[in-house]
């Protein structure tokens, strides 16, 4: 039997890489011959770097930048062997570094960011792959750009700093200082999620209170973000360029998605798709004779361009049957069930708390035995011949 291990990161708990590293011991131990593939994925948020380092090789490349709040935080990208650089904006931008008191988007920037993208270029990429998940941030990118070069200004001339309460003070814009490279570097911005810039599903009402926002701040940084777009679709027609903030995934990273597109000339796609070209996953679909997936935290958002169900979409168009194996789940199975996941089962094994639940360890474990017994169910079934 071959089975095809796609796990993408538990969010705060344990990479892809060792995600799937659980699922191949797993279904090993429940039977040994079963040739088991993995292959490290993800959807543009945490561990896409990991990813395309498994499935092509290529390099770390270290360096010190500005965490959300202006702290300087050791981050890293990936050089490809082909020229192109690997960034994920949650290795500057990330949730994970703050601390649930710092947690407030109003104050939150995304210029670090702008300066991992500074020093890919300075080392030769012509181009980019961005992703856009797990960011603390909900600025509509102009910390980002801010560091790139662009000069955000309020009614006065003052020079904004690009951080969320910005938002409602853009006034003008300027290109100052900006690499000419970014005229020629091809930008692509992976991203997860398919919501515009502002409305009900936009970037803020969406996402900002997972990033610390409060209802009031919320609505704060909705009419800020929806000033801050007309700001940009101005700026966009005089240099006659396009800007949309209706597109699909301008919301993605509080807004990184339209920025990317309206500055930066980027292009968004689907990080399970840029994943499924750098792994020839194609091919890998047609021998399996089963797909595992999964992802931390499973819920009715997950439906719409995670990871999981990408791969899914991939399973049924080679009529492979596809198990998730995920941290928790919560909402309509029905719905997902209908997105293509033939079966979901959940790691935890009974009541223990959340930080227990999110240890490394506890992890890898949770997902090992998981997948041992799906292993044992569905062994059991193909060894009986019903294949």
């Amino acid at each position: 039997m071959r089975v095809l291990v796609l796990m993408d990161a538990f969010k705060g708990s344990i990479s892809s890489v060792k995600a799937g590293e659980a699922v191949r011991q797993g279904f090993l131990a429940a039977d040994p011959a079963t040739q088991v593939e993995v292959c490290p994925f993800s959807d543009g948020g945490e561990g896409m770097m990991d990813a395309f380092l498994a499935a092509g090789g290529g390099r770390r490349v270290g360096l010190t930048v500005n965490d959300p709040l202006g702290r300087p935080v050791e981050a890293e990208y990936a050089l490809l062997p082909d020229g192109t650089a690997v960034v994920e904006c949650a290795k500057a931008l990330g949730l994970y570094l703050l601390r649930p008191e710092e947690r407030n988007p109003l104050q939150t920037s995304s210029y670090g960011l702008g300066e991992i993208l500074l020093h890919a270029l300075q080392n030769g990429a012509d181009r980019i792959l961005l992703g856009l998940g797990g960011s603390a941030t909900n600025d509509g990118g102009m910390g980002m750009l801010s560091a790139l070069g662009f000069v955000f200004t309020d009614a006065q001339g003052n020079v904004l700093k690009g951080c969320g309460k910005d938002l409602e003070s853009v006034a003008a814009i300027r290109a100052e200082n900006v690499p000419a490279e970014f005229t020629t570097c091809e930008i692509i911005a992976a991203a997860d999620v398919d919501h515009p810039l502002v409305g009900p599903e936009g970037a803020t009402f969406t996402f900002a209170p997972q990033k610390g926002a409060s209802d009031e701040v919320c609505h704060r940084l909705e009419a800020g973000m929806k000033r801050y777009a007309e700001a940009v679709c101005r700026y966009a027609k005089d240099c006659h360029t396009q800007a949309d903030p209706s597109a699909p995934g301008a919301g993605a990273a509080g807004g990184l998605g339209f920025a990317t597109q309206a500055f930066l000339h980027g292009r968004m796609r689907s990080g399970a798709e840029l994943l499924f070209d750098a792994w020839n996953m194609e091919k890998k679909m047609e021998e399996a004779d089963l797909v595992i997936t999964g992802e931390g935290r499973m819920d009715g958002q997950s439906v719409h361009g995670k990871a999981p169900f990408r791969v899914a979409d991939l399973a049924g168009k080679h009529h492979k049957p596809v198990i998730a194996i995920v941290g928790s789940l919560k909402g309509d199975t029905d719905r997902c069930h209908k997105a293509g996941l033939d079966a979901i089962f959940s790691v935890a094994p009974g009541p223990m708390s959340l930080a227990e639940a999110c240890r490394e360890e506890t992890t890898f474990e949770n997902i090992r035995r998981t997948a041992e017994e799906v292993a044992r169910v569905w062994c059991l079934q193909w060894k009986g011949g019903n294949k």
